[in-house]
């Protein structure tokens, strides 16, 4: 039995979940005031809203990419050499 270099899919989508919340927490961060350009004022214009949505997003981006670590950690342990 051959065992596959591709992780499991518990791996892959916490990876793509973990990479979508980088690149969002990335362009929230670069460019703050886009909730602005959809009419959404939720702050009140003090921009809190836009400084903690990239922290709580990056956040989420390292909760998934530890998971997914983890998982691909166990899985090479597992797997037999």
């Amino acid at each position: 039995m051959t065992t596959s270099w591709l992780p499991s899919r518990c791996a892959l989508v916490e990876s793509s979940l973990a990479f979508a919340a980088g690149f969002l927490a990335f362009l929230a961060a670069v460019w703050p005031d886009w909730l602005e350009s959809f009419g959404i004022r939720w702050d009140g214009g003090s921009g809190g809203l836009e400084w903690a949505l990239p922290v709580l997003l990056a956040l989420v981006a390292v909760f998934f990419a530890a998971r997914a670590r983890r998982h691909w950690r166990i899985e090479l342990a597992s797997s037999p050499s």
